[in-house]
């Protein structure tokens, strides 16, 4: 009688919980649908936040020692899967709702803040700076919470044999958790990135992906962003043609293939984005700014024109009154191509445009900068949190600070764009250096196919190709190493035109290259005028991680060209207890480069038997597993066998 009584106590406690919970589920909802924080009263969060937690630990100490013997159950009809998956489903309500409550208590002086009449940067915003540097002890708690509630998530398996409420739940969180990791630790470290303990002055790196380069694009521009105390103190913007100071100062050599295709003998700012690792080239750009230009820089952002689309998309349009022009997030790419040739020119100086035709970046950057700071408070964060976090995973957007605290905050969100493989696994990355002088990446198509063949006595084989099409129009003029800026040269002149590509395969450190295809260029189609036999090499690399192979592809309007290599893997299968077996594939997206179809095949050894994948494979026949994707971010493929 006792135990049927404690039955229905839990039972009713239970659906009074599930009750609870639904009914706050529905309040957020309501709460969230007006997106701008004004709308959100902070007594009415808290205690909307306060009330699920509450909910949350009752369902704990009702179900808590009963869901310990979840995972022995799976085999029950109909609720197997719930009950296998309870224990890690009540860690993630439990971490979830704590870490929630303790982020809550954290900024709410901050939310308070903003919606004390119109606040602004320049009247509110070193206070809120303040205020997150005193709640740094609480967001460290909720970031250590949110990581005990994303560990839970990553371990539940076979979603889609859950109840459909627990999957619609689970799919409304999941692509929140990025945004909300990263956002409570840079939070952590956000007062000291904005000068709380003095004066911070950041290089602006303005990349152009239409004419590609490894870290995003060419960098055609550079500003220097100075806070203090939350405070800006300026925001300057030049072209990358000005930084520079060759004429009064010796300069270095620059990579050896700016020498060999180019003829180039000076390592200039434009082309110090040369490593995809973005720390190393950051750290380049900063030397070479303070080298022509002088002054301390204690960080590097580099940003890009889809970059700017997003962001513009999220926090509405921007006047440019220095242009007479309104820009959004559908517009901002074309305008800033029509302002790279003016329609007017300066009658007594016809070449004007030459000098000034990248002049429309720091007008339209103290716009954006004017719109954040002075309209704050009625601003959409969470579409401005979501922008910020799709143009860090796709690479549009990329932070390194010297600070070391801050540096590795950063390195743990994966904001740095830091290219740093795991031990053990395998790992691809292909980057396009365009050495044309042009903007011909903006119609130049890609698709990658991989393809291993796993050899558990250590000589796994790797096949990579690469197809590119130039699908610039054919023109009857010849093409030309490097364009001559006349008036008549217009901006689609430069993306229809012929695609000289420097490409390197990032593989894991050990890899050794067995062959590959050849792509021989005459002297004349190079500005260095050395003609280039074709064939692949293995080239030094700051990195001990990985093993770098290049080669030069030269490609002409409406033609297609495929770069092949194969190389030998070693050490990127683990083996577990009993047998098993695994294989892991990192295959990264280069900063700045558009969506690109991929397709890759594994081949498991003979006499080997697959257990499972991840993702689900496209296609599985025999000992072949194929996984069909594209690479808008980094992607991850994992087989188990035995």
């Amino acid at each position: 009688m006792l135990i049927l009584a404690w039955f229905f106590v839990s039972v009713f406690r239970v659906n009074s919980v599930f009750q609870s919970l639904s009914d706050s589920r529905q309040e957020i909802v309501t709460l969230l649908e007006n997106r701008s924080v004004t709308n959100i009263d902070p007594e009415d969060a808290e205690r909307l936040v306060q009330n699920i937690r509450q909910d949350v630990l009752i369902l704990k100490s009702v179900v808590g020692p009963i869901v310990t013997i979840g995972p022995e159950l799976g085999w029950v009809p109909k609720i197997g899967p719930l009950l296998a998956a309870s224990p890690d489903l009540l860690i993630m309500a439990d971490a979830g709702s704590e870490g929630a409550l303790l982020a809550f208590h954290a900024v709410k002086p901050a939310l308070t803040m903003l919606q004390e009449g119109n606040a602004t940067y320049t009247t509110e915003f070193p206070d809120l700076v303040r205020s997150l540097a005193g709640a740094r002890p609480l967001l460290a708690e909720a970031a250590a919470s949110t990581e005990t509630m994303i560990q839970a998530r990553n371990r539940l398996q076979h979603v889609d044999q859950l109840p459909w409420r627990i999957q619609n739940a689970l799919n409304q969180v999941d692509p929140l958790l990025p945004s909300l990791q990263s956002g409570l630790i840079v939070s952590q470290v956000l007062p000291e990135l904005m000068g709380i303990d003095g004066q911070r002055s950041y290089l602006i790196v303005a990349q152009n992906e239409d004419e590609l380069r490894p870290t995003g694009g060419f960098i055609s521009g550079a500003g220097v962003f100075v806070v203090e105390s939350g405070n800006l103190q300026s925001l300057d913007f030049e072209s990358a043609e000005n930084v520079d100071d060759y004429e009064n100062k010796p300069y270095d050599l620059p990579p050896k293939p700016f020498t060999e295709f180019l003829g180039m003998d000076i390592f200039l700012f434009r082309d110090a984005n040369f490593w995809p690792d973005f720390p190393s080239s950051a750290e380049k750009a900063m030397e070479l700014y303070t080298y022509g230009q002088g002054g301390k820089l204690d960080g590097a952002i580099a940003i890009d024109q889809k970059f700017l689309q997003l962001l513009l998309a999220a926090i509405g349009p921007v006047d440019v009154p220095e242009f007479e022009k309104e820009v959004n997030g559908d517009n901002v790419i074309s305008e800033m191509r029509a302002q790279w040739h003016p329609e007017s020119e300066d009658e007594g100086n016809p070449t004007s445009w030459i000098l000034n035709r990248k002049s429309f970046m720091g007008p339209l950057a103290n716009a954006l900068f004017n719109k954040i700071s002075l309209e704050l408070h009625s601003l959409d964060l969470f579409s401005l949190a979501q922008a910020l976090q799709t143009a860090i995973e796709t690479g549009h957007l990329q932070i390194y600070m010297r600070d070391p605290e801050v540096a590795r905050s950063l390195a743990k969100t994966g904001w740095d764009g830091r290219l740093d493989p795991e031990t053990g696994s395998d790992f691809l990355m292909i980057v396009d250096t365009n050495l044309g002088f042009n903007k011909t990446d903006a119609v130049i198509d890609r698709h990658l196919s991989y393809q291993v063949t796993l050899d558990p006595g250590g000589q796994t084989q790797a096949n990579v190709e690469i197809t590119y099409l130039n699908r610039a129009q054919p023109s009857e003029q010849p093409c030309q190493p490097i364009k001559l800026y006349t008036l008549d040269l217009t901006y689609d002149d430069l993306i229809n035109d012929c695609y000289w590509n420097y490409v390197r395969v990032y593989s894991p450190a050990g890899s050794q290259l067995i062959s590959a295809s050849e792509h021989p260029l005459p002297g004349n189609l190079l500005l260095s005028g050395q003609e280039w036999p074709g064939q692949a090499r293995p080239v030094a690399d700051a990195s001990e991680s990985t093993t770098t192979f290049d080669n030069f592809l030269f490609i002409e309007p409406g033609q297609q060209e495929i770069a092949q290599f194969t190389y030998t893997l070693s050490s990127v299968i683990e083996q577990s207890l009993h047998d098993t077996k695994h294989y892991n594939l990192l295959i990264a997206k280069q900063a700045g480069t558009k969506e690109m179809p991929i397709s890759v095949t594994i081949t498991l050894p003979p006499e080997t038997r697959l257990l499972e994948t991840w993702p689900e494979a496209t296609n599985i026949r025999d000992q072949e597993i194929t996984f069909s994707a594209n690479l808008a971010t980094d992607l991850t493929f994992s087989v188990r066998y035995e």
